[in-house]
């Protein structure tokens, strides 16, 4: 994740950027505004829950297996 600084400098060295700081900390501000994490939060009654299940590979002493989590 750049900060602002960082990110002006990155698009000015990498990608010849001729903007300045405020017009990308307008750009950073507005995306920010529109692009929020939701949350809902679940309930659930005593003896009742709700999991998900999967795979992966993993490597164990130099072996890759495929292993179930929870």
């Amino acid at each position: 994740m750049f900060g602002k600084w960082a990110l002006v400098r990155w698009l000015r060295d990498e990608h010849g950027f001729a903007g300045g700081y405020t017009i990308v900390k307008d750009y950073v501000r507005a995306r920010r505004q529109t692009t929020r994490e939701a949350f809902v939060p679940l309930h659930h009654p005593p003896g009742h829950a709700r999991v998900d299940f999967g795979e992966a590979a993993v490597e164990v002493g130099g072996l890759r297996e495929q292993v179930a989590f929870f």
